[in-house]
């Protein structure tokens, strides 16, 4: 069922815990961020066995926004055909999901055929993003499927980058003024660029 709002369209975490499992959030929308869900103000989030599809938002995170400390999880999940619109008027970033000033941790998990203008999977700014055993496969974005940027650090391990598609730099990973970019036994294979830079 669709569900719209200004930030976490379906779910807003602001403080204390969540834990959400074998669950399906789709076609959900958000007038700034978190197309699906949204958590700040030093809130825990797991979220393992689930499904985001489709889901849109108009700044950032597609379908999730972490935002001001807050800790999110992800597991076993899949994020899928998530949007987060070119404008003239607002930021593109994060097409599956957005993080500053917080965390992202990610394990065994899918990113698939999802848009940003920067990270069309992951983005983040000031936030430590550790990445495991995950995909991400025919990721569109302007600059890669996973961005990092104001002195984030991202880990990556055992991962793989398929398909995926950037206007310019990189359509893998790109890390900019941030603490440290990691990738160890990680696949990259077929992406493509229309810049110099791949």
């Amino acid at each position: 069922e669709s569900v719209s709002a200004s930030d976490g369209g379906a779910i807003a975490v602001t403080g204390g815990y969540l834990s959400m499992s074998a669950s399906q959030l789709e076609l959900n929308a958000a007038e700034n961020s978190g197309g699906a869900l949204f958590c700040a103000k030093a809130a825990h989030v797991t979220v393992a066995d689930s499904a985001f599809d489709a889901n849109f938002a108009t700044s950032y995170g597609g379908a999730i926004s972490v935002q001001q400390q807050c800790r999110l999880t992800l597991h076993t999940s899949t994020l899928s055909h998530s949007v987060v619109p070119l404008t003239e008027s607002a930021t593109s970033s994060g097409g599956d999901v957005s993080c500053a000033s917080a965390s992202v941790t990610v394990v065994a998990s899918q990113f698939a055929s999802s848009f940003a203008g920067l990270g069309g999977a992951i983005y983040a700014f000031a936030c430590p993003v550790t990445i495991a055993l995950s995909q991400f496969t025919n990721i569109t974005a302007q600059d890669s499927a996973v961005y990092a940027a104001g002195g984030s650090s991202v880990a990556i391990s055992g991962s793989a980058f398929r398909n995926n598609s950037a206007t310019s730099y990189s359509s893998g990973v790109s890390c900019f003024s941030s603490l440290a970019c990691h990738a160890t036994n990680t696949t990259f294979a077929y992406s493509r660029s229309s810049s110099t830079t791949v």
